[in-house]
């Protein structure tokens, strides 16, 4: 039996046999400060925590989630692709209340409160300089997205009659079809 290793990145060795019997296969991350990632012989991650506490190699704190970040009048748009964002990574949990922190004497606390720590500074990244310090101190995700949408997320009478009135006299003038409805449409989104 012959054994060689291959390496696929800076990041990244893959071993494995030549017979090819792939339940010898082992990926291993390195660079974690010391903290080894392992993954199963088919590249996922060991599942020695749930999904929703997995951080894989590509997570790190200065990922940016969405390409605008909120301003306070694009919050609606914003929140819709942080979720969406973070329902791909199955974080979501984190921000609607679902993964609820564990005791402290759980062996998942300290993984669970990383996790947390990761979403929360993706949120933050997530925010204009502008008015980001507002929510610096947020002592969880959940929190600081409670915070976020009791600010901007409430619709009140004079934001709804101005999209009323931005409606009302919304004209295609000089841009396309395809244009013209996109604007129209994305206003009636944020009514709904």
């Amino acid at each position: 039996m012959i054994s060689f290793t291959l390496k696929i990145s800076s990041m990244a060795i893959l071993f494995y046999s030549a017979n090819f019997d792939f339940s010898h296969v082992l990926v291993q991350l390195v660079g974690d400060g010391g903290n080894f990632n392992h993954y199963n012989y088919r590249g996922n991650q060991d599942t020695t925590f749930p999904d929703r506490l997995q951080l894989h190699g590509s997570e790190h704190p200065g990922m940016v989630l969405v390409s605008a970040p909120l301003t306070g009048n694009n919050y609606l748009n914003w929140s819709f692709g942080i979720k969406r964002a973070l329902r791909a990574k199955m974080k979501l949990g984190f921000i609607d209340g679902t993964s609820v922190k564990p005791d402290t004497n759980d062996p998942n606390f300290e993984q669970w409160i990383r996790v947390d720590s990761m979403v929360t500074t993706w949120i933050l990244n997530s925010i204009s300089k502008d008015i980001v310090e507002a929510f610096m101190y947020a002592k969880s995700s959940r929190t600081l997205w409670l915070d976020l949408e009791q600010r901007y997320g409430e619709c009140n009478g004079p934001q709804l009659y101005q999209l009323q009135r931005e409606i009302c006299s919304m004209t295609q003038g000089n841009s396309s079809l395809s244009s013209y409805f996109t604007n129209m449409k994305k206003l009636w989104d944020e009514m709904a």
